[in-house]
């Protein structure tokens, strides 16, 4: 929608000239006149009223002639990272708006209203007031992307940056281009497989949709050392026969670096594993995060459900050792002699 097409006007145009022309097309295409084609008429009659109303009011002009329609009705961000508009909708009564510029109804003139009958005249505001009404919309599809994550990252929390594709509305309001973004992504400690982050409309748009969300899902990398399940760490300690048997000391190197040194005092056998607890991942209870975007000035969302710092940092998973028992290839005739003796 153009506006100064409708009212058929440079974008120069003063404002006498605008409310000269917006007079002639609100007399043109009033309802009234247009018994065979009324619907036409309302919608022409609306677009003219609402032309009017944004180019003869210097706040909606101007963001219009910067912004477009879309930042006049939806907002938008000027160059210091400012919200501007988004304050307008069209919900007045044309005839009114006629009235508080001229003083008069449209047609008062060289019509006459007394021929019309209640009825018809019910008929035309009941229609103007559906055509103020503005249509539901559905909400665009939301921008999708996997967020492939380490362990380490999930274990410890992180922020990445990611950059990301959109669509969205031209200054015409009509027609779609693609934008390039950056958002910054907060990943909570113990997030997993599954888990997403969430940017509330500031995805895709086009006309006549509300805009989008962005989602980032959890994905998992494959980690040398430990395998997730849950939020519990499996680890594989190859140990050999001897220690098997006799006992041993694992040494396991964590996420965040620490040692831990794990007795063995059981004979390890197969199938044998050995659970420590609290040493698995964080536990994350909280819904999906929501974070803000570096373009936008959106702050930075917490959940209110999320547990505090102390309650989280003592709320892990387990740490479960599996073991392979390394055999040797040959023995001494010592060792088998050894070996017998033991009755082994």
């Amino acid at each position: 929608m153009d506006y100064y097409q409708i009212l058929e006007v440079t974008r120069d145009a003063d404002v006498a000239t605008i409310k000269r022309k917006y007079k002639e097309l609100a007399q043109k295409w009033h309802p009234s006149l247009h018994a065979d084609n009324r619907s036409e008429a309302i919608t022409k009659y609306r677009e003219v009223t609402e032309a009017y109303e944004v180019l003869s009011q210097a706040r909606y002009r101007v963001i219009y002639d910067q912004y477009g329609i879309t930042g006049l009705k939806k907002g938008a961000s000027n160059e210091r990272g400012e919200k501007v508009g988004g304050d307008y909708q069209f919900i007045s009564d044309p005839d009114e708006v006629f009235r508080d510029a001229f003083g008069r109804n449209p047609f008062t003139e060289f019509f006459d209203f007394s021929q019309v009958t209640p009825s018809e005249a019910k008929g035309i505001f009941t229609e103007f007031a559906q055509m103020s009404i503005p249509p539901s919309k559905e909400k665009a599809k939301p921008v999708i992307h996997d967020l492939a994550c380490s362990l380490e990252e999930l274990y410890l929390g992180a922020t990445r940056r990611v950059d990301y594709e959109k669509q969205i509305l031209q200054a015409d309001g009509i027609t779609t281009k693609t934008e390039k973004e950056t958002a910054t992504i907060h990943i909570k400690k113990g997030m997993k497989l599954g888990d997403e982050v969430v940017f509330p409309g500031v995805g895709n748009v086009a006309q006549n949709e509300i805009q989008g969300d962005v989602i980032f899902r959890i994905t998992e990398k494959k980690h040398p050392l430990f395998k997730r399940k849950d939020s519990d760490l499996i680890y594989t300690a190859n140990v050999t026969l001897g220690q098997a048997l006799l006992g041993t000391i694992v040494k396991v190197t964590t996420l965040d670096k620490r040692i831990l040194s794990i007795p063995v005092n059981e004979i390890i056998h197969p199938g044998y594993t050995q659970i420590v607890k609290g040493e698995g991942m964080p536990m994350h209870q909280a819904p999906p995060s929501t974070s803000s975007l570096a373009f936008s000035p959106l702050p930075t969302a917490s959940s209110s459900t999320s547990p505090s710092p102390k309650a989280k940092e003592s709320k892990k998973g387990d740490l479960i050792i599996r073991f392979e028992i390394t055999f040797p290839e040959d023995l001494t005739e010592k060792q088998k002699e050894l070996v017998a003796e033991a009755g082994l």
